[in-house]
């Protein structure tokens, strides 16, 4: 079987409503970008093209379940690949709309055990 790495953040994060289940244990990892507060969500910009650090967890998926997270995240969220702060090369969902300039960016963002 092959498998893919996805870092999640939102709502597909370990908890989480529509959480990605992991073949191996998730591990914490940190990517740079921004996180937006969205209101329900949050959405990740500038991946890989910012100082801003944010953290999450790197599930192991079936490449196979790749294409059902996209149909969950669509048309907010593209996919993409990046790597994390230790160069550990990871899928992850990019937010695409707009952000108001008065949009609060979440600084250092980290996730809740």
């Amino acid at each position: 079987m092959r498998t893919s790495k996805l870092f999640v953040y939102g709502q597909l994060k370990p908890g989480s409503k529509y959480h990605a289940h992991s073949i191996l244990k998730p591990k914490k990892a940190v990517i740079n970008a921004e996180l937006h507060d969205l209101g329900k969500d949050v959405g990740a910009k500038k991946i890989g093209k910012t100082s801003k650090k944010g953290e999450g967890y790197i599930v192991t998926i079936p490449t196979t379940k790749l294409n059902y997270f996209d149909k969950i995240e669509k048309p907010q969220f593209e996919r993409t690949k990046t790597k994390t702060t230790k160069n550990e090369e990871v899928w992850v969902y990019k937010y695409l709309k707009n952000i108001p300039k008065k949009d609060k960016i979440v600084e250092n963002w980290k996730v809740k055990n």
